[in-house]
């Protein structure tokens, strides 16, 4: 689960589930390979957001875009599931069908790096459980 409050001028807020960076990488640039992007766009500036989803092998994937009001206010409150042939995302609760899913593109277990891009004004929560 990812919790967190987004700046108030914020456009734009992205999860990234990576690979690990070859040696000599900068930190701070996007990485080369992304087994999920999970991104908000506020841009427009309406009651609803864009909601991507798409992965990144050097280049990024053709992304899957929706128009959705559920992440119309500054907290985010985002459940992640990694199941065996997709990736789940809630919004709020796991107590319903997922709010997204996107199929695997890289093993799962080749994930390392969770990263928060863009927008995020503090993070309260970051919690991760692993069921077999």
């Amino acid at each position: 689960a990812i919790k967190g409050v987004l700046r108030n001028d914020a456009e734009r807020f992205s999860i990234n589930l990576c690979l690990d960076r070859p040696d000599g990488c900068d930190p701070n640039a996007v990485p080369e390979w992304i087994a999920y992007h999970f991104g908000l766009d506020f841009s427009d500036g309406g009651a609803s957001c864009k909601v991507a989803q798409c992965s990144k092998n050097v280049g990024w994937i053709e992304p899957l875009i929706v128009e959705d009001d559920a992440f119309n206010g500054r907290t985010v409150n985002i459940i992640v599931r990694l199941d065996e042939d997709s990736i789940k995302v809630f919004h709020e609760d796991t107590q319903h069908a997922p709010d997204y899913e996107f199929s695997h593109q890289f093993p799962i277990e080749q994930i390392c790096i969770i990263e928060l891009r863009d927008g995020i004004d503090r993070v309260e929560e970051i919690r991760l459980k692993y069921s077999a």
